[in-house]
């Protein structure tokens, strides 16, 4: 084989590899996004039926949450109650 034939080709199959790499790395992303992207709609789905069943009896000021902020400061309000009130966990 001629030396100008080896450089190509060397030169060549290197490129290749890493194309074929780049390619096999790109579809492993697509697959981890799509994962990714379900964990955060069953997170959201979660948050939402907390918010619509569970959440509005816990507000005590009588109107609705309609974030997840306002069910979190709700919460809060409501533990810092009970702590303070006796019910809250005790020191080790």
């Amino acid at each position: 084989m001629a030396d100008t034939t080896q450089v190509i080709l060397t030169a060549g199959m290197q490129t290749l590899a890493v194309l074929v790499g780049i390619l096999v790395n790109n579809s492993q992303l697509s697959d981890l996004k799509s994962h990714i992207g379900t964990r955060f709609d069953t997170v959201d789905q979660r948050f939402d039926a907390l918010l619509q069943g569970h959440g509005r009896a816990v507000v005590a000021s009588g109107r609705p949450l309609t974030s997840a902020q306002d069910f979190f400061q709700q919460f809060l309000l409501l533990f810092s109650d009970a702590y303070r009130s006796g019910g809250g966990a005790t020191a080790v």
